[in-house]
């Protein structure tokens, strides 16, 4: 299956270079890059194309919202240079920042032609949280967010938004409001500008069940379905595309957490010498890291909370 939506890779590029077309790894991989903007986690055996799907959707929104801000970051820095960005950068060519961006890995920061940006953050750094507290961003990208603590998604989840310089075309802002019969809906708070959509992005290889992205986002828990946040100060839009009143209680589900879970199956340029390899593994190994199911039975350490 193929996206044909790539009408503004321009942007990107040197205006010579023709549109992009990408032929995605699988039918659940496409299903990711096209939803949003609510919160989404990719959760997957090894070798599935979630990365690169994800990187895919950023550089997509990048092209399409020109000053769009994207924080990409992963628990160890060495991982996220060797496998993050390796990974973005397939997809991301040199014409893209050049003659008039600026690409600077030791300063941890791209600039695109079209004044999009992405920083790149490991978590390992004392001063990431502090720094993630202030920043403003359109969207975020955690790799391997398994490794990562609830904090620090919940930190990056009220920074988005907060930047207002990304341009929202005005042809697009016309097309939501012949679809929807309703204003663009997404304006910054303080400015009143009006501003891309916000993007929430995560992935992960499956843990145990009581950790806070099960919780969150995967469909068979409780935490998942469960009415514990109250609408306090103004009505909201449910994923539902209704509206919670003020004093009503949502879920996680009703604000549109979604979880899509691939095995190394359901990406088609998997090896058939990589499958192999794989499946030669434990089944413990195998329904984790070939098959991408949660729950971890065998000598398992449960973390339980305070709480």
């Amino acid at each position: 299956m193929k996206d044909t939506r790539q009408r503004n890779i321009r942007h990107l590029a040197a205006p010579q270079r023709e549109p992009q077309v990408i032929d995605f790894a699988g039918p659940k991989l496409l299903d990711a890059f096209q939803y949003g903007p609510m919160p989404l986690c990719v959760s997957g055996a090894f070798n599935s194309a979630k990365t690169v799907t994800l990187c895919i959707k950023l550089l997509w929104l990048m092209d399409r919202y020109p000053g769009f801000r994207v924080l990409i970051a992963r628990r160890v820095w060495d991982e996220l240079k060797k496998t993050t960005m390796p990974s973005f950068f397939k997809f991301c060519p040199r014409s893209a920042w050049e003659p008039d961006g600026r690409r600077a890995d030791a300063e941890k920061i791209l600039r695109l032609n079209n004044g999009s940006e992405v920083i790149w953050m490991h978590l390992e750094d004392p001063d990431a949280l502090s720094i993630l507290r202030g920043l403003e961003i359109n969207a975020f990208f955690f790799d391997q967010a398994e490794e990562i603590d609830e904090e620090t998604f919940t930190t990056a989840l009220a920074r988005l938004g907060r930047w207002d310089q990304a341009i929202v075309p005005d042809w697009e802002q016309k097309e939501f409001e012949e679809t929807h019969h309703k204003p663009w809906p997404w304006i910054h708070e303080a400015t009143g500008k009006v501003i891309p959509p916000t993007f929430a992005l995560l992935t992960c290889n499956p843990d145990h069940e009581l950790h806070w992205i099960y919780e969150k986002f995967h469909s068979e828990s409780p935490g998942h379905t469960d009415k514990r946040f109250l609408i306090e100060k103004q009505p909201k839009r449910l994923a539902t595309g209704l509206m919670a009143e003020v004093g009503e209680r949502v879920s996680y589900a009703d604000l549109g957490y979604r979880m899509i879970e691939v095995s190394a199956y359901d990406n088609k340029y998997a090896t058939r010498q990589n499958l192999e390899q794989m499946e030669s593994q434990d089944e413990s190994w195998k329904r984790r890291f070939l098959f991408g199911k949660w729950g971890i039975p065998e000598g398992q350490i449960h973390h339980v909370r305070d709480l």
